[in-house]
């Protein structure tokens, strides 16, 4: 895409625009590869692939549901691993779009389940997490993450509900 095109992921309803703007084109076909539905995962795919994720593939979850895997190397260590899924037979306080993870040790084949983490991503040199309503970024280093540092804990915030107009 470009600062002069756009796509609208809307799946078979082909929306048509209510004005054309000589500033901005509606490109009507998806510029990436790969068709992932017109809901949540046509997006979020997409996305994952433009930041530098590896898709592996897609798979089935055994409820209906779908799982792609995704990839990151983070060193000559360590790869972040991304399992997506699109399914109804969600745990508990998860919805039917959620992500799972593991850390991959290349040199050992060890796989570690972070299964807690609700996202993560790299930051420059660091890797960075959600997990039970905090933000965490640490290191990776060859025996594992290291000079991990809470940078928000949003358990703290609480609902308060504010008349219009703010």
């Amino acid at each position: 895409m470009s600062n002069k095109k756009f796509w609208l992921n809307d799946g078979p309803f082909r929306h048509q625009a209510a004005q054309d703007l000589p500033f901005v084109e509606h490109q009507t076909q998806c510029p990436w590869p790969g068709n992932f539905g017109g809901e949540c995962p046509g997006v979020y795919y997409h996305r994952l692939q433009r930041d530098g994720w590896t898709l592996n593939e897609i798979s089935r979850d055994g409820a209906g549901g779908r799982i792609a895997h995704f990839s990151r190397r983070v060193s000559d260590h360590w790869t972040l691993r991304k399992y997506s899924y699109q399914t109804v037979a969600h745990p508990v306080g998860r919805g039917c779009y959620f992500d799972e993870h593991a850390l991959l040790n290349e040199r050992s084949g060890e796989v570690i389940s972070k299964r807690e983490w609700e996202w993560a991503e790299l930051d420059g040199g660091r890797i960075v997490w959600t997990e039970s309503g905090a933000l965490f970024a640490g290191r990776l280093e060859k025996n594992g993450i290291t000079k991990i540092k809470t940078l928000y804990d949003f358990n703290k915030l609480v609902y308060e509900r504010i008349q219009a107009p703010y």
